[in-house]
């Protein structure tokens, strides 16, 4: 989660071009805790956690993401995640087509 975080805080905090505006922005970082939601869910499930919640939320998260039109104008081009764990990238982004 270390990674996560601490790019995000770096953009938030450090980065001298910072704007809340995605039309203006030359890239949009979309934060996204995937493994902080999995751990969350494992609490709170506990023996009946299912990875398949974990699919949903961030699936449920891109397709939010792609709905904007910062994402429509450029297609995502400028867009960027991150997702240190490949269970992330593997199992879940990736949408069928």
């Amino acid at each position: 989660h270390k990674h996560k975080v601490l790019i995000h805080r770096f953009f938030a905090r450090h980065h001298p071009s910072v704007t809340d505006d995605p039309m203006e922005a030359d890239f949009v970082f979309v934060p996204l805790y995937a493994t902080c939601y999995r751990f969350y869910r494992l609490k709170i499930d506990g023996a009946s956690f299912d990875e398949d919640k974990v699919s949903a939320f961030v699936q449920k998260a891109v397709r939010t993401v792609r709905s904007t039109e910062a994402w429509k104008r450029s297609n995502g081009s400028k867009h960027v995640f991150v997702f240190p764990h490949d269970y992330s990238i593997c199992s879940t982004y990736l949408p069928e087509r």
